[in-house]
């Protein structure tokens, strides 16, 4: 614990976070005093560690990571969401990430009893409530993991979620859990996508802005795959979609020359939010 405390002054102290972001020198400080104590197998201070805490809730939500090891990327990145999340002014309302938590929270929710829920003169759940119940959770890790927040806010929503899963903040049984290990890197491609998006957005004048946007122009659902499957448009072509949760979305554009002929493309910039948002829509109505 103490290297990785170690790790993450240091990042803070070398490492450029933010315009907006100062370090707190003597809190820091503190925070190695702390460590330092413990791994020289000194007992534990109420005090110090609530100061540890404070230092890390304003800081950049790490503590998680210094304490089980987390990926060390996430320093930098929980610390400047910090900052930008209170400067931030746009509604987190329209923010589809915030729905996929609350999805996600209810499938891990739902799996966590089923597995508990043991067969009469066993130790083992029912396997098709496990299977069942199982795949709906990984469906909406998935959805969760793949998706691009369209807020800030949102993002460090999503970013705080996961680390409360792993700590066991926001796990059914309240004990640590390894569900988004593998998904990580998917995470971070997503956070990623969200700053890009905000700090494009930034160096652009309002002019001309959401002119080749996607619209949605159907919707449906298959009955027998469960794909959900439509058509869009956007910059004047035409476009056929389908989303399925493990698969993500594939797109097909109308051939300009021939009507007739569609070709698999590269989906439109925000094109899976859109869907996504429209899925959601198509599922609460």
């Amino acid at each position: 614990m103490l290297a990785r405390a170690e790790t993450a002054i240091e990042t803070f102290r070398t490492r450029f976070i933010s315009e907006d972001f100062t370090l707190d020198n003597d809190g820091a400080e503190r925070v190695l005093r702390y460590f330092r104590r413990l791994a020289e197998g000194r007992p534990d201070d109420e005090s110090e560690w609530s100061a540890v805490i404070e230092f890390f809730s304003v800081h950049g939500h790490v503590l998680g990571w210094i304490l089980d090891g987390r990926a060390e990327v996430l320093i930098c990145l929980t610390a400047a969401l910090n900052v930008l999340e209170r400067n931030q002014n746009k509604s987190e309302s329209t923010d589809p990430i915030l729905s996929l938590i609350e999805d996600h929270k209810r499938a891990n929710a739902e799996y966590g009893e089923a597995i508990r829920d043991l067969l009469p003169g066993t130790f083992s759940p029912d396997p098709e409530k496990e299977e069942l119940y199982g795949n709906r959770e990984s469906d909406a890790r998935w959805d969760l993991a793949t998706t691009v927040p369209t807020t800030l806010a949102g993002l460090l929503a999503v970013l705080k979620y996961v680390e409360g899963v792993s700590d066991g903040k926001f796990s059914p049984s309240g004990r640590r859990d390894n569900a988004f290990d593998e998904d990580l890197k998917t995470i971070l491609i997503s956070a990623q996508g969200c700053l890009a998006a905000h700090l494009n957005a930034s160096k652009q004048s309002g002019a001309g802005q959401g002119a080749g946007v996607m619209k949605i122009t159907s919707i449906e659902k298959h009955a027998g795959s469960g794909i959900w499957h439509g058509t869009a448009a956007a910059s004047a072509r035409n476009y056929l979609w389908f989303y399925e949760p493990r698969s993500g979305l594939r797109m097909q554009a109308q051939d300009e020359i021939n009507p007739r002929c569609w070709m698999n493309v590269e989906a439109p910039t925000g094109a899976r939010q859109i869907v996504l948002s429209a899925v959601l829509a198509a599922k609460g109505a």
